[in-house]
């Protein structure tokens, strides 16, 4: 019989070693990527254990109650998209934002047209978006250093 030599012997005792060793192979790794390295977020507390399991396997784990208290809404703008707004956006001095949009060129490029991708181009924008853009920015809605200090020197009117 083939089976009683060598490798393939009944009491060859290396085949359940090496499933064994696959088999705790496999649940050390589980165990470490879902519970243990799941567990620790950057700049956050750690994570309980079945926190980390779901976090582990793309899962949210949301166990609290429905009625938890939720953090205040934030109001994105400022505008008011009304009839008055949009006929003091029309009524614009072109000649005045022609004047202002001077200090625009250092970064926005000449005539509006921005060489980096980190600029936004101005060129075509549309009135009532550059208004609205101004006013987050000057009521600190929409946070950029440069732009918030430009912003703030400008009127509405």
């Amino acid at each position: 019989m083939a089976r009683d030599q060598g490798a393939l012997k009944l009491d060859n005792p290396w085949p359940r070693i090496g499933w064994a060793s696959l088999a705790g192979l496999i649940v050390i790794s589980a165990v470490l990527g879902f519970v243990v390295l799941s567990r620790y977020q950057q700049n956050d507390q750690a994570l309980d254990i079945w926190g980390a399991i779901c976090r582990g396997l793309g899962i949210t784990a949301d166990r609290g109650p429905a009625a938890e208290p939720k953090p205040p809404l934030r109001t994105p703008t400022q505008i008011a998209w009304t009839s008055s707004t949009l006929d003091q956006i029309a009524a614009g001095n072109a000649q005045r934002g022609a004047f202002i949009a001077l200090n625009c060129a250092a970064c926005h490029g000449e005539s509006g047209v921005s060489s980096s991708s980190l600029i936004p181009t101005l060129a075509g924008m549309d009135a009532a978006a550059m208004f609205k853009q101004l006013d987050d920015y000057r009521s600190g809605k929409r946070l950029w250093g440069v732009m918030g200090a430009m912003a703030k020197a400008l009127s509405v009117r």
